[in-house]
């Protein structure tokens, strides 16, 4: 869609590009699963604490989800162009990248759930603007309606006895353990409801296209301005809530369903009206960088890497995850002033055809 870019959409892809290596580098690093005396021990420990909240209230599924927001406006602005059967092949090839990502990199891959949301989209162009929002808000509102009708069961992310072989093990025993975590990984998934709370967040950005917002924002700042005001104004409250009172069972899943939507629309929102246009670079090729987040996880943390596992708190994490972004968007200029495209993304193309 080289000649329907805008460069604040861009933007807002390195934004969430950057705010997804906050949350996922809390498991490369190892510090997700850190035993409490082992957390304390680090030398950023007094900082933690602190960092690690303000991560769960502002970033935690709130930039998966404007990943998926970002995903819907993408559908509206190639569909088109592509038409069913090129969508379709799209979102196949989409689905083998995030398998591939999935089983030989990382369980935690989110390319699967997008594709298999995206399989469904084109059963949404007979919806008008109205339709969109109320099948999005009625999609954002079925994990709590799962959660009231599916009895309750506790589930740990994963295998708790083969975390060494991420910590320790060759890139061998890694495999083993990611399979075990990946199998775990979607029956939470769709325990959870996550398939719907992607395809409401997608809906949304299919209906913020069809606004005409995304080729015109300046002509929809109030709009934007009350988006992003009302959009705080719930969901910062709701998750600073959700964090402090630890709520539990229902009342957490709806507390979720309410804050994380409303704060990542909100960011969307904010950046639309003052965007970061200099992270473009980094967003253009999100997909190549998506995957390299990952790669340098493994290289420097895991135990068939560098074996960092264990021995970086949040405090660090959020610099790494600054100075990461840094070097993708100087990458990404590099790439560009070469190539019109990313290499993951012209090969997305290229086997879609």
């Amino acid at each position: 869609m080289s000649d329907e870019r805008w460069r604040w959409l861009d933007a807002l892809r390195g934004l969430a590009l950057g705010g997804i290596a906050l949350v996922n580098l809390t498991w490369f690093t190892g510090y997700a699963v850190l035993d409490p005396a082992a957390s304390a021990a680090l030398s950023t420990a007094s900082l933690d604490g602190v960092v690690r909240a303000a991560i769960h209230v502002l970033v935690d599924a709130k930039l998966y989800s404007l990943f998926a927001l970002l995903f819907g406006i993408g559908y509206g602005l190639v569909h088109r162009r592509l038409g069913p059967g090129g969508w379709y092949r799209r979102m196949g090839v989409l689905l083998v990248i995030g398998a591939l990502h999935a089983n030989l990199m990382w369980f935690g891959d989110i390319l699967g759930f997008y594709a298999l949301v995206g399989i469904a989209l084109p059963l949404t162009r007979r919806l008008s603007r109205r339709g969109l929002v109320l099948v999005a808000l009625a999609c954002l509102v079925a994990p709590v309606v799962l959660h009231a009708v599916m009895p309750p069961v506790e589930r740990a992310l994963g295998p708790s006895v083969v975390l060494d072989a991420f910590a320790q093990g060759s890139y061998g025993e890694m495999l083993v353990a990611n399979a075990a975590f990946l199998k775990m990984r979607w029956v939470l998934a769709l325990e959870e409801g996550r398939l719907f709370k992607i395809a409401g967040m997608v809906l949304l950005g299919i209906y913020v296209e069809r606004r005409g917002i995304v080729a015109r924002p300046a002509a929809h700042r109030p709009w934007l301005g009350r988006v992003a005001l009302w959009g705080v104004a719930i969901g910062l409250p709701v998750e600073l809530a959700r964090a402090v009172l630890g709520p539990s069972g229902g009342l957490a899943v709806l507390m979720a369903a309410v804050g994380v939507p409303a704060l990542a629309v909100a960011y969307a929102a904010a950046f639309a009206l003052w965007p970061w246009r200099g992270l473009a670079p980094a967003g253009r090729m999100s997909l190549t960088f998506y995957l390299l987040q990952s790669a340098s996880g493994i290289g420097l943390f895991y135990g068939c890497g560098l074996g960092g596992w264990g021995s970086v708190g949040p405090t660090l994490i959020v610099v790494f995850a600054g100075a990461q972004l840094w070097i993708f968007v100087r990458l990404g200029r590099w790439w560009f002033a070469r190539f019109e495209r990313g290499p993951v993304e012209a090969l997305w193309r290229r086997l879609a055809r």
